[in-house]
């Protein structure tokens, strides 16, 4: 099977029938008789509550199987080979029983707030025990869209975010942070100082307060391979609704970085390696350490002109990408010394960056970057911002002079 095809197709089932309201009790009955899935687990998933990524594969298609006996359709040939057929139509829940009290190692902060460590395993423990809740009462709204004329509202997830996390972690590369979990105040626990153990007795769930993005990037990563493990930093806490909220909102608060100053900050990306290769050259080091050129921005122009294939890239290749954007900076340099003492504008920088990937060099790159320039700046057409959405503008005008694409 291919899990990620999976995923979208019971998300899209589950969106184009939550209004259906007897078809839902019909899923959830039928996962229950012939699986044994509790209604809570698959409720949560049919309502978009859950999202179906955080589940294993065995429920996947069992939603599938469901919602094809409901709707009189047959699918699961589609999106399972006959050995997972085979196999997952025999399956049957069991639920990981978490044994009380879970004791952990952590530090207290104050009355209701504890620090301490839990990795990937633990967490996924935590998880088949179905003990991790996403409580949309306090996590940020849910998203609103239409599906078939009718209005739904699901957990927001930025895809775009699990999607790097994710990279990150495959290549190894995550710098661990923080995970927040909330016990809530009906929950029945202990905390020994002196031994510095927090002891929970009893609790419904953890309601995950901070790294829902995380936690579903390393539920992704887990289903498929039980080995995929990581440590991070854990933090518990015992807050009522109000105060969750309050700490959400106080945790959205921190200064904000721009697209490209964020993608200049990520050195696992192409366009950071390529630069990073380059940038210490004898005859460009100043240009960098000065802030002539803008690194940030060099960054983001050099993703958008080389890397938005998002082919994958051996060092060799990168090295070469490299070697040609500033041999072709250093031969504009070495014609006119006076760049060394000017700012390099996005708008330069993007145009001069255009031809070196057309293969231009010397005077011949000189030339053409100054013609566009100009004609530019006559037809009023020079952007004064610099974030990503202008100086890809920038491009494709360009691309408009050039009566093509790159």
């Amino acid at each position: 099977m291919n899990r990620k095809e999976v995923i979208n197709r019971v998300e899209k089932l589950c969106a184009m029938d939550i209004h259906r309201t007897q078809a839902t009790r019909d899923v959830i009955t039928i996962m229950k008789d012939k699986h044994n899935i509790p209604s809570d687990i698959s409720f949560d998933i049919l309502s978009l509550k859950n999202h179906a990524s955080n589940v294993d594969d065995a429920i996947l298609y069992s939603i599938i199987e469901a919602k094809d006996i409901v709707n009189n359709t047959n699918t699961l040939a589609q999106y399972f080979k006959e050995k997972e057929i085979a196999e997952y139509s025999g399956y049957q829940y069991s639920e990981l029983k978490m044994s009380f009290p879970i004791v952990l190692n952590m530090v207290a902060i104050s009355d209701d707030q504890w620090i301490g460590k839990i990795n990937v395993k633990q967490l996924m423990e935590l998880r088949n025990a179905n003990l991790i809740n996403y409580n949309e009462r306090t996590q940020r709204a849910m998203s609103r869209s239409t599906i078939n004329g009718e209005v739904i509202y699901r957990i927001t997830i930025n895809k775009n975010a699990i999607k790097a996390i994710t990279n990150s972690y495959e290549s190894n590369e995550y710098i661990p942070n923080t995970i927040t979990l909330n016990m809530g105040l009906a929950s029945d626990y202990t905390y020994d100082e002196d031994k510095g153990k927090l002891i929970i007795n009893s609790l419904d769930k953890f309601d995950i307060i901070d790294g829902y993005h995380r936690y579903i990037s390393m539920s992704n990563l887990y289903n498929v391979d039980n080995n995929f493990n990581y440590d991070m930093e854990l933090r518990i806490v015992a807050f009522s609704e109000n105060k969750a909220k309050r700490f959400i909102w106080q945790e959205d608060q921190k200064t904000k970085m721009t697209r490209v100053q964020s993608n200049a900050m990520n050195t696992s990306t192409y366009s950071n390696k390529v630069v990073s290769i380059g940038k210490d050259r004898l005859l460009l080091s100043d240009l960098f350490s000065q802030h002539k050129i803008n690194e940030a921005i060099l960054i983001d122009i050099v993703d958008k002109l080389y890397f938005n294939n998002r082919e994958k890239y051996s060092i060799p290749e990168l090295l070469q990408i490299s070697n040609q954007i500033f041999d072709g900076i250093e031969s504009v340099l070495k014609l006119q010394p006076e760049l060394y003492q000017t700012n390099w504008d996005y708008n330069y920088l993007t145009v001069l960056l255009y031809y070196i990937h057309k293969g231009l060099q010397s005077k011949d790159l000189i030339d053409k970057t100054k013609e566009i320039i100009e004609k530019f700046r006559i037809e009023g057409k020079l952007d004064q911002s610099n974030t990503g959405r202008h100086i890809k503008r920038v491009i494709n005008r360009i691309n408009k002079e050039e009566g093509g694409e790159m």
